[in-house]
């Protein structure tokens, strides 16, 4: 097999490529996870492996990202309290995929308007919405479905991990990151 370049298909290390497999496993079977562990890279991973990786190398970006943008929110003038403003908009975002099932970040943010505020860093602007529903993906309470268009799409279908994997990532029973 050659490697087309650029890389369009995610089965470098696949014995035999196949990504109508990968998708299958992904989005059908549900054998395996897209999750960020390790910095802020997404990996896939065996079902019964992502709470390893999720505990060990994800949570710590997780609690990062999580100061990161508390104190954004509260720089910018969008909260006086930027962890409380998190706190509530991840129990709306989780109740809204409760009711929905899933939706995408932008169907999020018409649901949920009072989430949608725009930051500026630097050059750069995002929504507070839209890092809030990548965080809760570090955090392992949202897992990301099927993309929309390719695999190199950044626009995602989400839904909540109890909901798609439930108990595969318990934020009551954290395991040991020396361990996992």
């Amino acid at each position: 097999w050659t490697r087309p370049d650029p890389p369009d298909e995610p089965v470098a290390r696949m014995p035999e490529p196949d990504i109508g497999a990968v998708e299958r496993a992904l989005y059908e079977e549900r054998t395996l996870i897209r999750h960020h562990a390790m910095r802020r890279t997404i990996f896939v991973f065996p079902v019964d492996l992502v709470a390893d990786a999720h505990w060990s190398a994800t949570a710590p970006v997780a609690r990062k990202e999580t100061a990161k943008l508390a104190r954004l929110l509260e720089d910018k003038g969008i909260a006086r309290d930027g962890v409380a403003w998190m706190d509530q908009a991840r129990r709306e975002i989780l109740a809204e995929l409760d009711r929905r099932g899933t939706a995408t970040t932008r169907e999020l943010g018409r649901s949920l308007p009072e989430l949608v505020a725009t930051i500026e860093v630097g050059g750069g602007r995002f929504s507070a919405h839209s890092r809030m529903v990548l965080l809760m993906g570090f955090e392992g309470s949202v897992v990301r479905n099927r993309p929309l268009g390719t695999w190199i799409s950044s626009q995602y279908v989400w839904s909540t991990m109890a909901a798609t994997f439930p108990g595969v990532i318990d934020p009551d029973r954290p395991l040991d990151p020396e361990e996992s």
